[in-house]
């Protein structure tokens, strides 16, 4: 059983405080969160120069919402894959709020789709 991941790289040269706080709550937040509709958390680090923090989470093969679509050429989804894709996401926000978290920057770019499934990341 082998498994992809994804690493995303974020730089800390030259990071203002605030930001670097920011990143800190990103990397709790997301060790905090198992849902079937989440990116998977994996772990975190820093480099060893100290110049980035990596966060390994879980690859999505089927990318996001808005290449899936592009993708489409302007082919509709039919509704029933619509209200499919609809309660997924329904009920991994409700899974967040319920933890009182705020996604903060839901866009079809940060709807990721793995085995046919949405996850939702980049928070």
């Amino acid at each position: 059983n082998r498994k992809e991941y994804v690493v995303k790289k974020m730089t800390l040269v030259n990071v203002p405080k605030k930001e670097m706080e920011s990143f800190r709550l990103e990397v709790q937040l997301l060790s905090d969160l198992a849902h079937p509709g989440i990116v998977e958390y994996v772990e975190s680090f820093v480099t060893r120069d100290s110049s980035h923090l990596c966060i390994v989470m879980g690859y999505c093969e089927g990318g996001d919402l808005t290449s899936f679509l592009k993708k489409r050429n302007g082919k509709l989804l039919p509704e029933k894959d619509i209200l499919n894709l609809f309660v997924q996401m329904t009920l991994a926000l409700h899974y967040v709020h319920m933890k009182n978290i705020l996604h903060r920057d839901l866009k079809s770019q940060n709807i990721f789709l793995k085995d046919g499934m949405i996850q939702l990341g980049d928070f």
